[in-house]
């Protein structure tokens, strides 16, 4: 699906760069994005809800804790005090 939605993306990037652009074609490409974007979403739902079912209430506390620390640390490094190059607030 990963594959699909690059493939997506760069038929979009394509039809955007012609000079005359099939607007048509180009909302087609976009409809299918946003398909394979729900069937992704719902597979991974459906992931996370069987993986209730199999893990424990501790294992799934880890779980929870760990998602929260990873959303944390998004982002957090372009704006680092320490960090030199372009982005930092020095």
């Amino acid at each position: 699906m990963r594959n699909e939605m690059a493939e997506l993306k760069a038929r979009e990037r394509t039809l955007l760069s012609e000079e005359e652009v099939d607007m048509k074609a180009l909302n087609s490409v976009i409809d299918d994005q946003t398909g394979l974007l729900n069937k992704m979403k719902k597979l991974q739902a459906d992931h996370r809800v069987s993986m209730r079912d199999i893990l424990t209430a501790e294992q799934m506390m880890q779980l929870d804790q760990r998602r929260d620390f990873r959303g944390q640390r998004r982002g957090g490094w372009k704006h680092c005090p320490y960090r030199i190059g372009p982005g930092s607030t020095s």
